[in-house]
């Protein structure tokens, strides 16, 4: 049996804690081998569970910590870490929320669960300069109908039918969120990082679907039929400005007019 072959097998049983001992794993005193196998189980469930307490701190606030701790266990036995850094762990958090019957009446649950785990890429994506936007007003106007805007690697746009900015805020003050409604139209967060910390702005329900389709890769001039299209109240120039006070776009790329 080849070395490597051996340690898979060790990793496989020390993450999944219902397969058997591997057979080649002995003891090195006279206790079962299972025994000394548990230990390592539970040293690296208790790990996830830690780093999922420290990954979604409010969803804790919310849930009280033993109720965060029984469901951060169940997450843990069945989602392991696709990477070793464990600032990305909990991908799946929000949609295994979703699939409590338990947490049917705090609808919004899942989403803040969300919205902390893209703060938390957000805090550790890489550095984008900022766009001179002194650079726009160089271009025609029918070079901008052609732009298409490269936003910062910081930037999320995270969809949602919840006052998840308020929800959010008073989870981080820890005051009770006092089971707020759900919100009768699409709402939105633009997640941000201008200096060291990410920050958080609800976009205006009129820049929604403009701002979603400039960060799906469309031009200017769609993104601003998109908006028209979705509400009477958008204008370009509101979309314009709200880019440029978000400090959101790392860079702007023309393409050659038809």
């Amino acid at each position: 049996m080849q070395v490597s072959m051996t340690q898979k097998e060790l990793f496989t049983a020390c993450l999944n804690p219902d397969q058997p001992c591997p057979v080649h794993l002995k003891s090195g005193k006279h206790i079962p081998t299972i025994n000394g196998l548990n230990i390592y189980r539970n040293n690296i469930a208790h790990g996830l569970i830690t780093t999922l307490e420290s990954n979604f701190p409010k969803t804790r606030t919310i849930l009280g910590p033993k109720n965060f701790y029984s469901l951060a266990r169940l997450y843990a036995n069945k989602e392991k870490p696709s990477s070793s850094l464990l600032y990305k762990y909990g991908a799946g958090f929000s949609k295994f929320l979703q699939k409590i019957p338990a947490l049917s009446e705090l609808g919004y649950l899942p989403d803040l669960a969300g919205l902390e785990q893209q703060i938390r890429l957000s805090y550790h994506a890489r550095d984008c300069a900022p766009y001179h936007w002194e650079n726009l007003l160089k271009r025609h106007d029918a070079d901008i109908l052609t732009a298409c805007f490269q936003f910062d690697a910081a930037c999320f746009i995270i969809p949602t039918y919840w006052p998840l900015g308020m929800i959010y805020r008073k989870a981080q003050s820890g005051a009770s969120t006092q089971h707020p409604k759900r919100l009768s139209s699409a709402s939105a967060i633009l997640i941000t990082r201008p200096e060291f910390d990410p920050q958080i702005t609800t976009i205006p329900e009129e820049l929604i679907n403009f701002l979603s389709a400039l960060a799906a890769g469309h031009t200017f001039q769609t993104a601003c039929n998109i908006g028209k299209a979705s509400s009477p109240a958008f204008t370009s120039k509101a979309g314009l400005q709200f880019l440029v006070n978000a400090n959101s776009i790392h860079d702007i790329k023309f393409k050659a007019a038809l």
